[in-house]
């Protein structure tokens, strides 16, 4: 091969590793990626590997200088490349394997740093670093085996692929050491095992998040089915709920209660914050009279006009009442539906831990607005607000 040749498929494989560094450290530092990152550190070794020795056979750099650097820098991107395939097969790959390596190659760090070209152990630990090189590179080839075979689909997707680039690594480490021939082929061999092992990791990724997108749905699909009226998700399209409710259902849904096209009457049951909720239906008598018949309602106002007024209103429509007072009691029977108009916190508490006391619809007079109650009454109660607060919450099955 032409002379000229040399520096340039060196600086192609640097600048090709490069970009691949930018790239999977882009991706690994924006999603807190292990093995994006370990993997973009690997890239940046090497890359630098092959900028130095580009540099050396140009003559910017002593050709020594740049002998003992690339050789650092290549095992130093080798052990960050096992790092990143022990993040990506924990259960077969040792999450010490790169420590390890690492160890193993103190001989090349002491033969680079420390001794020169002419000194008696340079070409046996040279001989040493390579048989790092043979030994790590079977052995992982070996661990992904067994993981495609316990059946990782990673490992099945990158197995051939490792093998293909394992073998120019062992054909580099054996010509250097039987024929001292530097032919600088693990660049290309970590270019396109990091092109393919990107790829493939951000397969896995989005195969995962599209199975846990797909048994989201399906959970949530399950759950629907057990509301007992139409279900709604705010910003997704419903033809039930435009079928029932009109094209403009959506801005209708944050009322207590609603009325479909045919005049059926629905309570609305939701969690704000996530748009989702689902409408319960009511059969509720005409008229005001009686349709508190078979109902109890407790009363917890301070006694006075008010109070007086809304529990008149409450016999009227035909509700069993009973007036609590200032304080909950501590044993039931509880009522249905509890009017409250002191300090919310008080029945807050009392609620707390006990499911006879929560199975209360709780309609809050006055206060300030806290999670808990069912519906809001500003003071002073107004009896048609309080009317359709109680059919808001009242079902008749």
């Amino acid at each position: 091969m032409n002379p000229i040749l040399w520096p340039l498929l060196n600086a192609l494989q640097g600048g090709a590793l490069l970009a691949l560094t930018l790239s999977f450290g882009a991706d690994g530092f924006a999603r807190r990626d292990k093995v994006m990152q370990q993997l973009a550190l690997s890239c940046a070794l090497v890359a630098l590997r092959h900028g130095l020795i580009a540099s050396g056979e140009v003559g910017l750099l002593h050709p020594e200088v740049v002998l003992r650097a690339q050789s650092l820098l290549v095992s130093l991107g080798f052990v960050a490349l096992l790092g990143a395939f022990a993040s990506l097969f924990p259960a077969h790959v040792p999450a010490r394997l790169s420590t390890w390596v690492a160890l193993a190659f103190i001989p090349n760090y002491v033969r680079n740093l420390f001794l020169g070209p002419e000194h008696i152990l340079d070409r046996p630990l040279h001989n040493v670093a390579n048989l790092v090189y043979v030994v790590s590179s079977l052995y992982l080839v070996s661990r992904v085996f067994r993981a495609r075979g316990d059946g990782e689909p990673m490992a099945q997707r990158l197995v051939w692929g490792l093998v293909g680039v394992t073998i120019p690594v062992l054909v580099e480490a054996f010509l250097d050491s039987v024929f001292e021939l530097k032919v600088r082929l693990s660049g290309f061999s970590l270019l396109f095992l990091a092109a393919f092992l990107g790829a493939s990791w951000h397969w896995g990724v989005a195969t995962g998040l599209e199975a846990r997108v797909e048994r989201a749905e399906t959970e949530a699909q399950a759950w629907r089915r057990l509301a007992p009226g139409p279900t709604f998700r705010l910003g997704s399209e419903s033809p039930l709920m435009e079928d029932l409710f009109g094209k403009e259902w959506a801005s209708q849904v944050g009322h207590s209660t609603l009325r479909d096209r045919h005049g059926a009457a629905y309570a609305v049951h939701g969690v704000a914050e996530q748009g989702v909720g689902w409408l319960e239906p009511l059969r509720l008598e005409s008229g005001s009279e009686g349709f508190l018949r078979g109902w109890s309602i407790a009363l917890g106002m301070q006694d006075g006009p008010e109070a007086e007024k809304v529990m008149g209103w409450l016999e009227a429509w035909g509700g069993q009442v009973d007036d609590w007072g200032t304080l909950p009691p501590r044993g039931g029977p509880y009522p249905s539906i509890l009017i409250w108009g002191r300090e919310p916190s008080i029945l807050s508490v009392w609620r707390e831990d006990d499911l006879a006391r929560r199975r209360c619809r709780w309609i809050q007079v006055g206060g300030p607005h806290t999670e808990g109650p069912h519906a809001w009454l500003d003071r002073p109660v107004d009896e048609a607000a309080l009317e359709q607060a109680l059919r808001g919450l009242l079902v008749v099955s």
